[in-house]
């Protein structure tokens, strides 16, 4: 995925007891009327 993390949290978004991490993401470039940007959340896994 391209662009840059704006901002991120460490949270259980789903309360399943495990901390997923949450980014907002800024998937494109341009003038500020043509970005484009998604909240996407991975699990974090424990090892």
């Amino acid at each position: 995925m391209g662009g840059y993390v704006a901002d991120y949290q460490i949270k259980d978004i789903d309360n399943d007891g495990q901390d997923e991490i949450v980014m907002a993401l800024v998937t494109s470039s341009g003038s500020m009327v043509g970005r484009e940007s998604v909240i996407a959340a991975y699990k974090i896994k424990a090892e």
